[in-house]
């Protein structure tokens, strides 16, 4: 493997495990602008944090689900 492969799949490998803990309530930081996620709203197939950033497409994550 060439070094900047390994460069790459150590960068998308840290990406990875971020986005695992943000859906998994255990980082609360924006993927684009970096400021603090209180709530996620599903508005059609996408996913918006509370700073008003896409997150991505798909479902609220349970561990972001309010408590009823």
């Amino acid at each position: 493997m060439s070094d900047d492969t390994e460069v790459m799949d150590a960068l998308v490998k840290d990406w990875l495990e971020w986005v695992n803990a943000f859906c998994k309530r255990e980082t609360d930081v924006c993927f684009t602008c970096g400021k603090q996620v209180t709530k996620l709203t599903q508005v059609g197939r996408c996913v918006y944090a509370s700073c008003g950033c896409r997150q991505f497409q798909g479902t609220v994550p349970d561990a972001w689900r309010e408590q009823k």
